[in-house]
């Protein structure tokens, strides 16, 4: 069973990258020089906003933060890390992240439940995320390298790898299907 385990995270893991980081390390390119508007036939559509960088890991115990706390820290940093990072992968359907977009009803309830049985409900076979990272692959990356790190410094914890089954992951946000 352990070796079905190993076999199944390394697969996800490898499926989807979700062990690459975003290089924290590159340096920005060099801003273009502005050449006159192009004509309207030729005009591009807008390039995405680039992501913000991944934060450092916090230092706060989550686990030992009273509910109030917990409250108080995500509005004041959670928030607004979120909305940064959903805006640049898609500032049009991502244009009001509030709590609700994560915690769903819980955010109206005061209960803040996680995972939220009103996100998507992710598979629990690699061959369900194979499928998955095939009809969404710039949904997987973005929440495998920018989302899933982020969110996990965020809150002070490590992030899901093979090597660390039991770090912040999918499935801290999402319910796996029945």
């Amino acid at each position: 069973m352990k070796t079905l385990t190993s076999t199944f995270l390394m697969a996800v893991a490898l499926t989807f990258g979700l062990a690459a980081r975003a290089d924290e390390t590159a340096k920005p390119s060099a801003p273009a020089v502005k050449s006159p508007a192009p004509a309207a036939t030729t005009a591009k559509p807008a390039a995405k906003a680039e992501a913000p960088a991944i934060p450092q890991k916090a230092a706060i115990d989550w686990e030992k933060m009273s509910k109030d706390e917990r409250k108080k820290y995500m509005k004041a940093t959670v928030l607004p890390a979120a909305k940064k990072m959903f805006a640049a992968y898609d500032a049009k359907k991502y244009s009001k992240v509030t709590c609700a977009t994560c915690h769903g009803p819980g955010a109206a309830n005061g209960s803040f439940k996680m995972p939220n049985p009103e996100l998507p409900k992710l598979p629990k076979s690699p061959e369900g995320f194979k499928e998955l990272a095939e009809k969404k692959p710039e949904m997987m990356k973005f929440m495998g390298q920018t989302v899933k790190p982020t969110v996990a410094a965020l809150l002070g914890l490590e992030p899901w790898e093979p090597q660390n089954p039991k770090g912040f992951g999918c499935i801290g946000c999402h319910e796996s299907m029945k």
